[in-house]
């Protein structure tokens, strides 16, 4: 994203507090109450763990699919069965694969 230089600083003791850690918060700040509603309606919460720079700030809300520490985007359709590959679904051994497709395709690798 090329904003990495952002640091936190606590104004009572002057703790620092590194660029993932700052959105980590930003984010969950952000989207907590799109996480309340979406969790309360069954759907999954919009706010996970980026599969590339493991922070806690990716982000899967409508059009929006993109890590907002390292902007990393997993954005896409399955390569065999078409449907949206969600963060929670991504696999980095099986790029381009649901998390069906890769189970089913790592079940058959084993036979």
């Amino acid at each position: 994203m090329g904003c990495t230089q952002i640091e936190g600083k606590c104004f009572r003791c002057g703790y620092e507090i590194d660029y993932k850690v700052v959105m980590e918060m930003i984010v969950y700040v952000s989207y907590k109450f799109d996480t309340y509603v979406m969790v309360k309606d069954g759907e999954m919460p919009p706010i996970g763990e980026c599969p590339e720079c493991m922070a806690e700030a990716y982000v899967e809300v409508e059009d929006k699919s993109v890590s907002f520490v390292c902007g990393e985007s997993i954005k896409g359709n399955c390569a065999f069965c078409g449907t949206r590959i969600y963060f929670f679904d991504y696999h980095s051994d099986y790029l381009g694969m649901c998390g069906y497709c890769a189970h089913y395709y790592e079940k058959l690798m084993r036979e």
